[in-house]
């Protein structure tokens, strides 16, 4: 019996760390973590410094906000002239920092990537939509190291769709395209993680495919990309 109330002792016990654990992750969720605000500071400080020479930015570092929903630290920082900003974001959970003016630039590198091949060897697809976010490690030596060089996680979506109606790829086709999109990106962009889909202007979804890549897969044959390959769930006409 005692070993039997022992084990209950200790079951009670772990279920009350348990609840006390999950009560505090809700605190954290809601008001951020103990001095968040101080450590947002400092990282997006070193961050800054690294990336604009002689100090050429304004912020009010009191200003920092937490976005409970999204459990990050953003603050926005201005030119010297007042006229532009810039929001960095700490996610204090990753340690990771977002620069909305880096995403920018890297988006737009990408589009015009993906609708220039596109044009030249694939002129029946066209861009539906590409979506791009990249975080920067917060972990690492920025010294003075160009912001291309910094230690990121970039997360790409590409929908494709055919032009005309007329017009179809199986699946061994989508495979090589898909290829071809890694290898004109990988050199550019440090993927963690790409979505591609092709989606058939009819929906037909024996025409169309999907696939998900993380970093580790991005050297894999066609052949092991062919059997990654999905057909998304489109209700036929």
């Amino acid at each position: 019996m005692n070993i039997i109330h022992k084990i209950a002792d200790t079951i009670v016990i772990l279920i009350g760390i348990l609840i006390i654990v999950l009560i505090i992750n809700v605190i954290f969720q809601f008001t951020g973590i103990p001095f968040g605000k101080t450590i947002a500071k400092h990282q997006i400080k070193r961050y800054l410094n690294a990336k604009y020479e002689n100090n050429n930015y304004q912020w009010d570092s009191t200003i920092i906000r937490y976005d409970f929903l999204d459990t990050h630290y953003n603050v926005r920082i201005y030119d010297n002239e007042q006229e532009a900003y810039v929001i960095y974001i700490y996610y204090w959970r990753e340690n990771t920092i977002s620069d909305s003016e880096f995403s920018v630039t890297l988006s737009e590198s990408l589009n015009n990537q993906i609708n220039s091949y596109l044009a030249k060897d694939y002129p029946e697809i066209k861009v539906l939509r590409i979506s791009f976010h990249t975080l920067i490690k917060a972990n690492q030596k920025f010294g003075n190291k160009s912001i291309d060089e910094l230690k990121r996680n970039d997360k790409i979506d590409i929908i494709l769709r055919n032009k005309n109606d007329n017009y179809s790829i199986s699946k061994e086709q989508f495979a090589d395209l898909v290829v071809n999109l890694i290898t004109l990106l990988e050199d550019e962009f440090r993927i963690n993680r790409i979505f591609i889909h092709y989606t058939d202007k009819n929906d037909i979804n024996s025409n169309s495919y999907k696939v998900t890549f993380r970093r580790n897969q991005l050297k894999l044959s066609k052949e092991e990309i062919i059997k990654m390959i999905e057909h998304p769930f489109i209700k036929n006409k």
